[in-house]
């Protein structure tokens, strides 16, 4: 069984074509905290350094120490902005982005399902 750097480098040996047509973007994320969204963040990230992409991510997260005392070599990718707020609320940042991924959701629906949308 591979470990997280195994996977992570096959991961980006396999989706190499596609990674490399995302050299020089500028992504902005919500949900890059929660499980899908570490591993998107991860193999961006991977793929940033180990393929030279020029790739800057910017993550939304309502709770960015929590996130880097679990995970801080992705808290500390100098490619990664971290903005403070919920999805619902958040001050737009004013840079421009080439890519927006929405993955924010609250995965364990205890709300109604309107406000989780």
């Amino acid at each position: 069984m591979f470990g997280v750097d195994q996977d992570l480098n096959e991961i980006v040996s396999r989706a190499a074509d596609d990674l490399q047509k995302l050299s020089k973007a500028r992504i902005f994320v919500t949900g890059g905290t929660g499980y899908i969204g570490r591993w998107l963040l991860a193999t961006i990230c991977r793929a940033n350094h180990a393929m030279d992409l020029d790739i800057h991510i910017t993550v939304l997260t309502r709770d960015f120490d929590r996130f880097a005392a679990e995970y801080p070599k992705l808290a500390r990718d100098n490619a990664v902005t971290w903005i403070d707020g919920d999805v619902r609320d958040f001050a737009w940042p004013s840079s421009g982005f080439s890519h927006a991924i929405h993955g924010a959701t609250d995965v364990v629906a205890v709300r109604p399902p309107l406000h989780t949308y």
